[in-house]
């Protein structure tokens, strides 16, 4: 807490607070075969985002405070809607094939809205939004 009030004195005039991140998805991950989900020591640091987020808000009184949140697409349903019920909001599936060669598909909690023009589009599928546009 000592740290982040440090941050408001050292920042006073803040309009807006970033909390962007992930957290250790191999407890998540469906590669690993003894996944634990979010109650794995791992994985579970999630919960720590939360902490900072909380206290980021509570000492940056009067600043918008947002999240951007990534880990991988693999996770099971009732994971993803954990994380998407503690942090309000639906992830939005994303494939770094977008914009590089390697297809590597996570899950982004974006507390605004992307954007989105004549290349990409947000459409539902699999039941989660997706980013989806020409791959390089």
């Amino acid at each position: 807490k000592s740290m982040v009030r440090e941050w408001r004195s050292r920042y006073h005039r803040v309009d807006r607070v970033v909390i962007a991140g992930g957290f250790p998805c191999q407890d998540l991950t469906r590669l690993n075969a003894d996944r634990q989900g979010l109650s794995g020591s791992r994985s579970s640091l999630f919960f720590e985002i939360l902490r900072v987020d909380a206290l980021i808000r509570e000492v940056f009184v009067g600043s918008d405070v947002r999240r951007l949140i990534e880990n991988v697409s693999s996770m099971s349903a009732s994971d993803r809607d954990v994380i998407s019920e503690w942090l309000a909001v639906e992830p939005l599936l994303v494939d770094a094939k977008l914009c590089s060669w390697v297809a590597r598909p996570r899950l982004w909690w974006i507390e605004w809205e992307p954007p989105v023009d004549q290349h990409l589009s947000k459409v539902w599928h699999d039941n989660v939004w997706q980013l989806e546009g020409q791959s390089s």
